[in-house]
């Protein structure tokens, strides 16, 4: 999961992982409930350009960058393919 770093146990690793972990959680979990405010109940204080810039940074912040970039072009793939 991590590399043990020199001078730290492996139960203080461990928290500081569930730590970033649940805040990756968190900001997953608000983008999709801006998500859902948005396009269920049509939420006026949400833009839709703000949301998918709120979508984005989720998915960068889950995926990182690199990763992101790699399920878009993944992503555009399948459109290209479409009969």
């Amino acid at each position: 999961m991590f590399d043990e770093e020199p001078g730290r146990d492996s139960h203080e690793q461990c928290r500081d992982e569930i730590r970033r972990l649940n805040e990756r959680i968190k900001v997953l979990e608000d983008a999709v409930k801006r998500a859902y405010r948005k396009h269920w109940l049509n939420d006026p204080d949400i833009g839709w350009h703000a949301l998918g810039e709120i979508l984005h940074d989720a998915l960068c912040n889950s995926l990182g960058d690199k990763g992101f970039v790699e399920w878009l072009n993944e992503y555009r793939k399948t459109l290209e393919v479409k009969p």
